[in-house]
């Protein structure tokens, strides 16, 4: 089952004058989790794969309709195999544009990522502060982060990525308690 956990992530180190030192700002939010990996011969449970398909097509897109992987891929001349194929459908079912998007985006986001296999892992961020472009983050983590990015940029600062995506892939809510 799908699941929103809470994070607590290092922005920047912020001049304290009182101190006279440099200490982290932290920020908190809401991210989606999975709970089983995604990917070729993985469990691919339905709310996971439904979060993860949600996510994409946030990122690549205005969450209402779907563009082709040239479009998206941020890509100049993708490779011959992807030309034709379609962000993913938000139906829960890992199908051929579910593993060929996972794929494009940890290609694209390689040096952010802790593994480029094609599959999406749960994360467990338990106590955790993570640190902002420092080391190399599981791909769920940069699916939600990148999303957010994208609404907060289109619905303001203040767009909260597990309000905002239920509202545009009703699926996602039914997700959550699958």
């Amino acid at each position: 089952m799908a699941s929103i956990i809470e994070i607590r992530e290092a922005d920047v180190d912020i001049f304290d004058p009182k101190t006279n030192k440099l200490k982290p700002k932290n920020s908190v939010y809401e991210i989606f989790n999975i709970s089983a990996p995604v990917g070729p011969g993985m469990a691919n449970h339905f709310g996971d794969v439904v979060v993860v398909q949600a996510l994409i097509n946030v990122i690549y897109l205005d969450g209402t309709k779907q563009a082709t992987i040239e479009f998206w891929s941020g890509h100049d001349g993708s490779p011959p195999e992807y030309k034709g194929y379609q962000t993913p459908k938000v139906t829960g079912s890992f199908d051929k544009n579910t593993a060929t998007a996972i794929k494009l985006f940890q290609t694209d986001s390689a040096t952010r990522l802790r593994e480029t296999d094609g599959i999406v892992r749960p994360v467990s961020f338990s106590g955790r502060i993570i640190k902002i472009g420092r080391g190399r983050n599981e791909t769920i983590y940069d699916l939600n982060d990148a999303a957010r990015r994208y609404l907060s940029a289109r619905f303001g600062l203040k767009a909260k990525l597990t309000t905002v995506i239920p509202e545009l892939f009703p699926q996602v809510t039914a997700a959550l308690f699958v």
